[in-house]
């Protein structure tokens, strides 16, 4: 009889609506209704408003501070001091008129030295200024030395012969028609060189050549396995190098060119004047035997 009962309490506990699981509770102790959530709107406003709205703050505080100390300055009366540092005798005195200068804050203040520079930058930049003025110690030559690039040393050699001595612009027209690999990387480095030759050495463009180009070994780049046949395998390294050159104010091709006429001139063309012929020969060969 018990068993009975137990079944249909449980019976009708599952027949009730809602989860089966949740006793039911009375309707006093459930909320009304749900509080309202309060939103905050600075913490949803950008960046840049809310530097706006306390900008903006500030203003009308510090203008409402004006308007204050401006209505007390209105309400109380200012009376003179004497020399004599009394109010009384103040009073009795007529006030002398002030007079007003436009002389700023350090007019009176003597100053020792006013070529003092700020930073190690501003003496650099004048010591450009004072090597560009004309008349002033120029810079004789421009060091540039080129990025870290996988190339062979041997190969590199070849390119710094071939730009060597050579004028910059003619250097730089024959890696543009190069080709080589290297001639893509080497002619932006020629152009870079000459642009801070000219803008920082004060340099004549005109005159600018490629005195001396150096091939600089760099570290070998990372091992690599070389795998061979029958279980043999080797160790592949890919060499860097760079590339320095120097820059220096030398002749014009046409200089150049003028120089080397004169030269094979003097070398090798004979004189045009008539000399006598009245000296002995010397090593005269005379045919037949000498005993």
């Amino acid at each position: 009889m018990s068993r009975s009962i137990r079944s249909a309490a449980t019976l009708a506990h599952n027949a009730m609506a809602g989860p089966s699981r949740l006793t039911a509770q009375p309707l006093l102790a459930r909320p009304a209704a749900l509080p309202q959530r309060t939103m905050f709107s600075g913490s949803f406003l950008p960046s840049w408003l809310t530097k706006r709205q306390e900008a903006e703050t500030i203003e009308k505080r510090k203008a409402k501070k004006t308007n204050i100390s401006e209505e007390q300055e209105g309400s109380m009366p200012i009376k003179p001091r004497a020399q004599g540092g009394s109010l009384a005798a103040a009073e009795g005195s007529e006030a002398a008129p002030t007079e007003i200068s436009d002389a700023g804050i350090f007019e009176g203040l003597d100053v020792e030295d006013e070529g003092i520079v700020g930073s190690e930058a501003a003496q650099r930049r004048q010591v450009r200024r004072v090597s560009n003025r004309p008349g002033a110690d120029k810079f004789t030559e421009h060091w540039y030395t080129s990025a870290r690039h996988k190339i062979a040393p041997k190969k590199l050699r070849l390119l710094a012969k071939q730009i060597s001595g050579l004028p910059v612009e003619e250097a730089i027209l024959q890696m543009q028609y190069s080709l080589k690999g290297a001639a893509k990387w080497i002619k932006p480095n020629l152009v870079l060189a000459r642009q801070h030759a000219i803008n920082y050495k004060g340099a004549n463009p005109h005159l600018l050549k490629v005195a001396e180009a150096l091939v600089n070994k760099d570290p070998y780049g990372p091992k690599r396995v070389d795998i061979k046949g029958r279980g043999r395998f080797g160790i592949m390294r890919h060499p860097y190098c760079r590339l320095k050159f120097v820059l220096r104010e030398g002749k014009t091709m046409e200089e150049v060119v003028q120089a080397r006429f004169e030269n094979d001139v003097n070398k090798h063309a004979r004189s045009a004047t008539i000399f006598p012929e009245r000296t002995p020969l010397r090593r005269r060969v005379n045919s037949g035997w000498a005993w």
